[in-house]
């Protein structure tokens, strides 16, 4: 395959031509009162709440962990439009990729992405040169111009700039300012990059100087929903953004139909342990207490046992569903028994959560101390009585 003097491929983009002067957004420096901006009535999304164009945004994922196999349905969606924890909208995408053609061919086909994404392969055959670097992101936007592309893909980002030093704050921000050059252009960018060794919180997963993170728009942190069960295909997308638009977390499932959302992590925790429970209470009256639930909690189970409050919120609001039928007053000598309602299948239970929900009858607890203590008051009755037993 022939390349140019610069390292290019020939059949990706032309040899640069790096501008003589730091370019301005313009060409000419316009200063506008504060009171004279503006703001249309909402954001434009190619992927709601997650990629806008004329903005950036940085999705970090564990190496081998389905970060690929996000981007891959993102792209397809982007071709037919659709959901994927926020509206998808149809759009024309532009991939540059370490990987190669033969990958991203096996890719294609196995998931249906359609000619509304255009990819480059391995734009270099070694690490650019800041010169070179200006030059690629130049012809860039005059592909984005002409050819209409509404997000640019870099994946991954470190294996395709000339950032040589990750802690290097100068470095990062040199290679970060021409792709805001880009953005400016009417795209949506998408930056993936990979973690540190020891994953970090708060929006600081990702590897390398915090200048990057500080740079882009939207951050987005993808995990393993469990990571110790390599056979769990949910997954964790927590977000870092300047826009109310974007969900804070989300849990994404991939099935064989694509990525579902199943809410945050707290709904499919409380969906996950609805489903034990339903296994473990009786088709009819009288059903079972709370205390009897965790009684029979099953050991061992990939559900860890909970606590009494976390059951008992999660049978009252079952109820309050319909889902679960409930006999008893809710006080000591009559307490509210439960057991699973014949009008609603076993298979369809889950709710979200609704805050300060603690006590029987569903109504809010003004003091956790007081809370917490008839927990323990509770538990310690219940051990006891299994004790004399």
């Amino acid at each position: 395959m022939k390349t140019d003097d610069c390292g290019f491929l020939q059949n990706a983009v032309p040899a640069p031509r790096p501008p003589a002067l730091p370019e301005s957004n313009s060409g000419v420096l316009r200063p506008v009162p504060i009171s004279e901006l503006g703001r249309d009535s909402s954001v434009e999304w190619v992927w709601e709440g997650y990629l806008s164009p004329n903005h950036i945004t940085l999705l970090v994922g564990l190496w081998k962990s389905g970060k690929s196999t996000l981007l891959a349905h993102v792209l397809k969606l982007l071709c037919t439009g659709g959901e994927l924890g926020g509206s998808v909208h149809p759009a024309k995408v532009l991939l540059l990729t370490e990987e190669s053609e033969a990958i991203w061919a096996d890719r294609r086909d196995e998931i249906g992405i359609g000619d509304s994404v255009h990819v480059i392969c391995r734009p270099f055959l070694r690490r650019p040169d800041f010169d070179e670097w200006r030059g690629l992101i130049g012809e860039l936007r005059r592909l984005v111009r002409d050819e209409g592309y509404k997000a640019v893909v870099f994946d991954p980002i470190p294996s395709l700039w000339p950032v040589t030093r990750e802690n290097d704050a100068g470095q990062i921000v040199d290679a970060l300012v021409p792709l805001q050059g880009l953005a400016g252009a009417g795209t949506a960018i998408l930056l993936l990059h990979h973690p540190s060794k020891s994953d970090a919180t708060e929006g600081r997963a990702s590897r390398g100087s915090g200048a990057l993170t500080g740079f882009v728009d939207v951050i987005l942190e993808f995990r393993r929903f469990d990571p110790e069960r390599r056979e769990d295909r949910r997954r964790v997308l927590t977000a870092y953004s300047r826009f109310s638009e974007t969900p804070d977390e989300t849990v994404l499932e991939l099935t064989d139909a694509g990525y579902v959302c199943c809410g945050t992590k707290a709904d499919v925790k409380r969906t996950d342990r609805l489903a034990v429970i339903t296994d473990l209470l009786p088709r009819c009256a009288p059903g079972l207490t709370v205390e009897e639930v965790l009684k029979v909690w099953p050991a061992g189970n990939t559900v860890p046992k909970p606590g009494l409050r976390t059951v008992r919120n999660d049978l009252q609001h079952a109820f309050g569903a319909g889902t679960f039928g409930r006999s008893g007053d809710g006080k000591k000598q009559s307490p509210y028994r439960f057991w699973v309602s014949d009008s609603i299948p076993a298979s369809s239970v889950s709710y979200r959560a609704e805050p300060n929900s603690d006590r029987q009858d569903g109504s809010a607890v003004a003091d956790d101390d007081d809370s917490d203590r008839r927990e323990r008051e509770a538990i310690m009755s219940v051990e006891a009585d299994a004790a004399r037993k």
